[in-house]
């Protein structure tokens, strides 16, 4: 096999080691980290790698209820690892982990030395690459259809969140975040009218890992409270701009009619950029035209005799 290998991914990001002897506070921690998605638990005498803890099944083991300071990770931890050589070719390496669905896949040197973590988002960039290369024989790009270029017409707004009560505690919230496709809480207010405030994935691992009960913690006392709200027809260039200046904890979209709309996240926020420098790009990639070559100058006149 040849082409490409899997050591030409970005490896080393995403991840943080902790001890064997760690425990879940000790996890929540180094999630906390807005670039780690996975905690990766060393094995016996803290040497190699014996199991690995994802973000959504950190949460799904705080759903139950443990106690995150007495908790060992490594007797939580995910074990289904795949190991894979740096010079694995690129189309076998998704052969593989479709084959097999790992929990985590690490990938080792010619020496069994750990050379890093291919994380999920690692995998689907290689997929794209694949269909890509696939679709290259296809038609040319279609137009895209006129979009309307105010928040709610741009931007998917009803996804990413879920509610909770006021009196939830932090195992209702675990719970209501462990879903992959949910990244922040929004909390009602008392008599569960309106909202209160909201309790973000980053936020809810920082208060875990100061080792609350999350069976007697109530989310209203941890949740974050500067929410901006704006209004559903506000133009993309306009939220843009209003984001940027109050850099808010969150961003709540209401109709004209001031009734929740939905939650503009910060996958949102980013797609509004993405789409703001669309439109300045032009439609037609036309080069530049080059002034034309100017003719040779004329022969001088012959000497006098």
């Amino acid at each position: 096999m040849s082409g490409p290998t899997v050591s030409l991914l970005e490896l080393r990001d995403e991840f943080a080691f902790v001890r064997n002897d760690a425990n879940f506070a000790d996890v929540a921690r180094s999630l906390g980290q807005s670039s780690v998605k996975v905690v990766l638990v060393r094995g016996k005498k803290n040497k190699g790698v014996a199991g690995a803890i994802s973000q959504t099944h950190f949460l799904k083991v705080c759903a139950t209820g443990i106690d995150p300071v007495s908790t060992l990770a490594r007797t939580k931890m995910q074990t289904d690892l795949l190991r894979l050589r740096d010079d694995t070719p690129l189309d076998h390496a998704v052969e593989v982990i479709q084959e097999k669905d790992p929990d985590a896949v690490l990938i080792l040197s010619g020496e069994n030395k750990f050379v890093g973590y291919l994380s999920p988002e690692d995998f689907r960039e290689v997929q794209l690459a694949q269909q890509k290369m696939g679709d290259k024989k296809g038609v040319g790009p279609s137009i895209p259809p006129p979009v309307k270029e105010d928040v709610s017409h741009s931007l998917d707004l009803g996804d990413e969140f879920v509610f909770v009560r006021n009196d939830a505690i932090f195992s209702d919230a675990s719970r209501t975040l462990a879903p992959s496709h949910v990244k922040v809480i929004l909390v009602r207010a008392k008599k569960d009218k309106g909202i209160a405030g909201v309790l973000t994935e980053p936020e809810f691992l920082k208060v875990c890992a100061t080792g609350i009960n999350p069976n007697k913690t109530l989310v209203n006392k941890h949740m974050l409270t500067d929410i901006l709200r704006i209004r559903s027809d506000t133009p993309l260039k306009e939220a843009v701009k209003i984001i940027e200046e109050k850099d808010p904890d969150a961003v709540l979209v209401l109709s004209d009619l001031n009734r929740f709309v939905g939650y503009l996240s910060p996958a949102d926020y980013n797609e509004a950029l993405e789409l703001l420098k669309k439109k300045k790009v032009k439609v037609f990639d036309v080069p530049q035209i080059m002034p034309e070559i100017a003719p040779p100058p004329p022969p001088p006149p012959p000497p006098p005799p």
